[in-house]
């Protein structure tokens, strides 16, 4: 006979293991025990809710034809599924130094800002977590100015 090990159950237990969960009774006790704490993780917002990322880019074209004038500088309407969306506004580059602002339209408050210099990559701004509403985009640099309308909306479920 060869040493038994102290941490491998015997058969007996074995036994009684498995008979535990097959019993009609307790198979259904478990499943109920694990739907109440899958509940309660769900309820108490400890399960992460699904977020969707939105990348909106603005061109230079489109931004120099708010600047001049002479191109169709639409409003641009954001929709997301809700608040907790992640919103990415990206700007061309505009030459050796780019600065873009947002501002709220309604009360003309500074809510983001950035800036890049020549090889940091494109300024953007996380609109992630803003109020609906209307905003002024901005962007000021060497080659490129002026100022677009952005409207964020959270879609009604």
């Amino acid at each position: 006979m060869g040493r038994r090990n102290a941490n491998f159950p015997t058969t007996p237990s074995l036994f009684r293991m498995s008979h535990f969960m097959t019993s009609h009774k307790s198979t259904t006790t478990f499943f109920i025990i694990i739907l109440l704490a899958l509940t309660t993780l769900t309820a108490s917002g400890l399960t992460k809710p699904k977020r969707n990322i939105i990348v909106q880019t603005l061109d230079f074209k489109y931004l120099e034809g708010c600047e001049t004038g002479k191109g169709d500088c639409k409003p641009i309407v954001i929709f997301r599924q809700s608040k907790q969306d992640s919103i990415l506004l990206i700007f061309p580059s505009g030459g050796t130094e780019s600065d873009v602002y947002l501002r709220s339209a309604k009360n003309k408050n500074l809510a983001l800002h950035n800036k890049k210099v020549i090889g940091q990559g494109k300024p953007t701004l996380n609109m992630t977590n803003l109020d609906d509403g209307e905003y002024s985009a901005c962007i000021i640099s060497c080659g490129l100015g002026g100022c677009c309308s952005i409207r964020l909306k959270t879609k009604q479920k």
